[in-house]
């Protein structure tokens, strides 16, 4: 049996869908139809959804609640696994260090968010490398 699953971002919902299980690797689990309520805090965690075929993403951070059997994740960022591409990260944190070069004032909100988008994406690094599915 399938339950459903929204993973919600930013007030947009990124993915909405019946999936049949959902692995989080953060905490070793495995989440299937009529499972026990549970509410989970995630940080730098990949998940896998399995349905006809085998989705992996990765979340730098999150809540994960799980009742009724709908799952609801909402998240910083979702980032499908085959987006995980060194370069492309490589490029995304030179961007955003020249960004906070030329900001004058290094105590507005935009400075915090630069720093903090930098810090989620030299986690992504850090994880490329753990995040291999077959």
């Amino acid at each position: 049996m399938n339950f459903k699953i929204n993973i919600l971002c930013k007030d947009n919902i990124l993915l909405k869908k019946y999936i049949f299980c959902i692995k989080i690797f953060e905490f070793n689990i495995e989440i299937y139809y009529n499972h026990t309520p549970i509410l989970l805090f995630l940080d730098k965690s990949i998940i896998l959804l399995n349905d006809v075929t085998k989705y992996s993403y990765f979340i730098c951070s999150g809540l994960l609640e799980f009742s009724n059997n709908k799952l609801n994740i909402i998240s910083d960022e979702l980032i499908t696994y085959k987006d995980l591409n060194k370069n492309q990260i490589f490029l995304k944190i030179e961007n955003i260090k020249n960004k906070i070069i030329l900001l004058k004032d290094k105590f507005s909100n935009k400075y915090l968010n630069l720093l903090y988008k930098l810090n989620i994406y030299k986690r992504y690094l850090k994880l490329i490398k753990f995040a291999k599915f077959k």
